[in-house]
C-alpha cells in the first residue's frame, strides 16, 4: 500500500500548530497533518489567562517588538511575523467566526466569552473546515530526511523494526512548545527535533513563574498583597556594567517567597540573566544564587516619585504633623500587615512621632520604600511555569518565513523557540504570529 505523502505535518497541535495550519490552508495548501501526543489540541491554550484565554494585546507593534525583545536574541527577528499577523489580523481571524472580544487594562485581549474553549473551538471549526487531518495520542520519537521528504515516526528509527505510526511530509513545522506544565505534553521534545537536524539549543528555564526566598522578614506575609509597585532586578552583564531590569504590578507574599504579575514578568529577567552567564548549576531550577552567590530583587512602593520628591514631602509633612505616629503615618504607602516589618528593618521605633524621627531614620525609611530589598533563593516548581525562556536559537532561523537556515522546507515556530515575553498576551501572539507566518510560507 503506497503511503499518502502531505505537503505539510505539523508537529504539536497548539495555538502555533493550529495557527500555522490554518494560515497554510488559506495560502491554498491541500494536504495538512497535524500530529498531537494528547489525545486533543489546545491543551494549554485553554490554562491561559486562568482558563479566560487573554489571547492577545493591542499595543502597537513597536511596542510588541519591545515588549517581547530579550538580550538573548535579535530584537528584530520577531519584526517581521508581528507586521505580517498582527493583533489586530489575530482578532479578525476570529470575528469571522462570530468570536468577539474585549479590551482590558493594560491592552490585554479576552474572549467575551471569557471562556478559553470558545478560542480552542473557532481554530478547531477551521482545521475542519479545511479538512485538516488530526492524529492524536502519536508519540513523535524520530524524524529523519531522505529524498527531500520528511519521514516521522512514533519509535525510534530501527530498519529492523517497524514503526506503528509513520507519515510523510514535503514540509515539516515543529511546534511542540517548550518545557512547561509537561502534563499538556510540553516537555522539551522539539530541542530533540531541532538536535537532529543539528540545530543550536540555548539553555531553557521555565518563566513567568514565582520566586522563592527564605527571607524570614516576610515568613509570615503570605496572602498579603502591595499593589501597582516597581520590582526591580539588577545583575552584573559580562559585556557591561550594572543592569537593571524591572517591571510594575501587583505582588503576592506565598507561603514560601513571591507571586503575582510583578513577580512573574521579573522572572524572566531573572531566567534571562542565567541563560547569558551560563550558570550550568542553574539548570536544575531549585536554586538561583548568582555569581556572587546572591539574587536579589528591589522594591519601590513609591514609583511615581522620585527620592528626592518623597524626601521634600516627608519632611514637610514631618513638620506639619509632628504628633503622629510614624506607624499611622506610614498607612499612605504601606498596608497595615507590612508597617511594622518594614519599621523593624528601617531601624524605626514604630511608636516614634514624625518630629522625632531623625535624619538617618528618615534616610532609611525613604531608601526601602523605593528600594526594599528581598534575597531570592529559587524559582518555585518548574512545572508551574507558564513559558519557557530560551530555546532553538533564533539566529538559525528565517525572520521573514520561520524556515531553518540548516534544512530546506523545516520550520520552528512558537514557544520552541527562544523568543519569551512578559505576562499580557505577548506569548500567545508570538505563537500565533510565527505558526501564521510559517504557514503563509509554505510551498507545495
Amino acid at each position: 500500500m503506497t503511503m499518502k505523502i502531505y505537503d505539510l505535518a505539523i508537529i504539536g497541535g497548539g495555538s502555533a500548530g493550529m495557527m500555522a495550519a490554518i494560515s497554510a490552508a488559506k495560502n491554498g495548501i491541500k494536504k495538512i497533518a497535524i500530529i498531537e501526543k494528547n489525545k486533543s489540541l489546545g491543551n494549554k491554550l485553554l490554562l491561559t489567562g486562568g482558563g479566560r484565554c487573554n489571547i492577545t494585546n493591542l499595543k502597537d507593534t513597536k511596542e510588541l517588538i519591545q515588549k517581547t525583545s530579550s538580550s538573548l536574541y535579535s530584537k528584530n527577528f520577531l519584526k517581521h511575523s508581528f507586521y505580517t499577523f498582527s493583533p489586530t489580523d489575530l482578532i479578525d481571524i476570529f470575528n469571522e467566526k462570530g468570536l468577539d472580544f474585549k479590551e482590558e487594562n493594560n491592552n490585554k485581549i479576552y474572549p467575551i466569552t471569557d471562556d478559553s474553549n470558545s478560542v480552542l473551538s473557532v481554530l478547531l471549526k477551521y482545521l475542519k473546515e479545511y479538512n485538516v487531518k488530526i492524529f492524536n495520542n502519536i508519540n513523535v520519537t524520530n524524524i529523519i530526511k531522505e529524498n527531500n521528504m520528511f519521514q516521522v515516526f512514533d519509535s525510534n528509527f530501527d530498519s529492523n523494526f517497524d514503526s506503528n505510526f509513520e507519515l510523510i511530509a514535503k514540509n515539516l513545522i515543529i511546534s511542540t512548545g517548550g518545557k512547561t506544565f509537561p502534563k499538556t505534553g510540553s516537555n522539551g521534545d522539539g530541542y530533540y527535533f531541532a538536535s537532529l537536524f543539528n540545530h543550536k539549543v540555548s539553555k531553557v528555564l521555565s518563566g513567568l513563574i514565582s520566586l522563592n526566598s527564605n527571607e524570614k522578614s516576610i515568613e509570615n506575609l503570605s496572602g498579603l498583597t502591595l499593589n501597582d509597585i516597581k520590582v526591580s532586578y539588577y545583575y552584573n552583564s559580562l559585556k557591561c556594567s550594572k543592569i537593571e531590569h524591572h517591571t510594575y504590578g501587583n505582588l503576592i507574599f506565598t507561603h514560601n517567597g513571591l507571586s503575582g504579575p510583578a513577580i512573574l514578568d521579573i522572572s524572566n529577567k531573572i531566567a534571562e540573566s542565567i541563560i547569558l552567564n551560563n550558570m550550568s548549576n542553574m539548570s536544575n531550577m531549585n536554586n538561583v544564587n548568582d555569581v556572587n552567590n546572591e539574587i536579589a530583587i528591589y522594591l519601590d512602593f513609591c514609583p511615581d516619585l522620585t527620592y528626592d520628591l518623597l524626601d521634600a514631602k516627608f519632611k514637610d509633612d514631618f513638620s506639619c504633623n509632628g504628633k503622629n505616629k510614624i506607624k499611622n503615618y506610614l498607612k499612605f504607602y504601606l498596608p497595615n500587615r507590612f508597617i511594622e516589618i518594614f519599621l523593624d528593618l528601617s531601624n524605626v521605633d514604630l511608636d516614634k512621632t514624625l518630629s522625632n524621627i531623625k535624619k538617618s531614620e528618615r534616610k532609611n525609611i525613604i531608601n526601602n520604600l523605593k528600594g526594599f530589598k528581598i534575597k531570592i533563593n529559587g524559582f518555585n516548581d518548574k512545572n508551574q511555569g507558564m513559558i519557557s525562556c530560551g530555546g532553538v536559537k533564533v539566529n538559525e532561523i528565517n525572520p521573514k518565513t520561520m524556515e531553518s537556515k540548516l534544512v530546506k522546507n523545516l520550520y520552528f515556530v512558537g514557544e520552541v523557540l527562544e523568543c519569551f515575553a512578559p505576562t499580557g498576551g505577548y506569548n500567545l501572539q508570538i505563537a500565533f504570529s510565527t505558526g501564521f507566518l510559517a504557514g503563509k510560507s509554505i510551498v507545495s
